[in-house]
């Protein structure tokens, strides 16, 4: 990676020239880096985001470990890491290393290119999942620039900053431009990529959103439905992909009252989510949540309680008996019970969740009121 000073870093095995120069430098370390950062720089252009992750935290084991004060390389091995953990929606974790990244190849020289691109592409999703949209679609603005001036256009990679793009601009309100940029997307995908590419689910997630923001449900739950092929048919039944997209396409039914057929997405998403995280991941917890709230609306007290309960079981092996998460969890287990006459439980539950919002400081939300109200309409035991 040659910086704008005109010094070569890393010994001259530059990071836009890593391949040609490592192909001199004999030494294992370096060559068995190229191998990892190139596999993992492939299986993301492939939208193999699983096997990319592998990839790149072996690339940044290295870097860390024989090249710790190579910052071209390092810069490279965490921009793939944080790209392909941004694209497992890991956002939390893919931010340390997208931020770091993008300062040190802001200063680099064209060659790093694509590499920016991509980094700038992954930080403005991570951008617009902390809700800071505007930023979001400054990021992806410039990304979707550098892509499409690129000597070597990508088409999956335009069409997912595009994608992207029309998202940040739909949670701004920018309905209009939110709808021309996903219908582009969706357009040069089926064009250049085929009608069964994995980007394609994206842009179908997008006029998914914005047909229910405007009230056109049944054209939603149809988009919702065609991305659902896409992705199980790219990314597998079993995958945190599936389960995200199950869960979207059954709050869609939930919407228009569909509930039995939400229901059964819902469990499918329980199912994708424990086959490719495990049983006790936490994410779970929120998918179980939501199918607990669709079996309540379908009066099936019983199911409900077992998927609430399932869920506060997951929060505490997770160590978060005091979180925000499990007060909501209790709340809703205790309406369960309240529906089942099981007052006592119910007000054991409620008071559980009083206490852990008075633990956070919280004492006279809505949440902490309306939680006192119900208490306070149980029968007197």
């Amino acid at each position: 990676m040659i910086f704008k000073s005109g010094r070569l870093l890393g010994a001259a095995c530059a990071a836009g020239l890593f391949l040609a120069a490592d192909a001199a430098c004999a030494a294992p370390p370096r060559v068995e880096w190229v191998r990892a950062w190139s596999r993992a720089r492939k299986l993301l252009v492939q939208n193999r985001f699983e096997q990319a992750l592998v990839s790149a935290e072996r690339a940044v084991q290295i870097a860390e470990t024989s090249f710790p004060d190579d910052t071209a390389r390092m810069a490279s091995s965490r921009g793939a890491l944080g790209c392909a953990l941004a694209a497992l929606d890991r956002y939390a974790e893919a931010e340390p290393h997208l931020t770091w990244s993008a300062d040190v190849l802001a200063m680099a020289s064209d060659a790093t290119a694509p590499e920016r691109a991509d980094v700038t592409a992954a930080l403005a999703a991570v951008r617009a999942d902390a809700q800071n949209h505007r930023e979001a679609a400054v990021l992806y603005e410039q990304a979707l620039a550098a892509l499409e001036d690129a000597a070597a256009p990508r088409p999956a990679a335009i069409a997912r900053a595009r994608t992207g793009l029309a998202a940040t601009k739909a949670a701004l309100g920018r309905i209009n431009e939110a709808r021309a940029l996903a219908l582009q997307a969706a357009a040069d995908i089926n064009a250049r990529l085929g009608k069964d590419a994995a980007p394609l689910a994206d842009a179908l997630l997008v006029l998914a959103d914005i047909d229910q923001r405007q009230g056109r449900t049944d054209d939603a739950i149809r988009q919702f439905d065609r991305a659902l092929e896409i992705v199980r048919a790219t990314a597998g039944a079993a995958s945190p992909r599936m389960a995200s997209v199950l869960e979207r396409t059954a709050a869609a039914y939930s919407r228009s009252g569909r509930l039995e057929k939400a229901a059964a997405l819902l469990t499918k998403a329980v199912e994708a989510r424990a086959a490719a995280l495990g049983p006790a991941h936490v994410s779970l917890a929120q998918t179980l949540q939501r199918l607990g709230h669709v079996q309540q609306r379908r009066k099936e007290p019983g199911t409900a309680a077992e998927s609430y309960l399932r869920a506060v079981r997951i929060l505490e092996g997770a160590g978060r008996q005091d979180t925000p998460a499990m007060a909501e969890m209790l709340t809703a287990l205790a309406e369960v019970y309240t529906a089942q006459r099981r007052h006592a439980e119910a007000a054991g539950l409620y008071r559980q969740a009083l206490d852990i919002h008075g633990g956070l400081s919280d004492t006279n939300s809505a949440a902490v009121r309306a939680i006192r109200d119900r208490l306070d309409k149980l029968p007197q035991l």
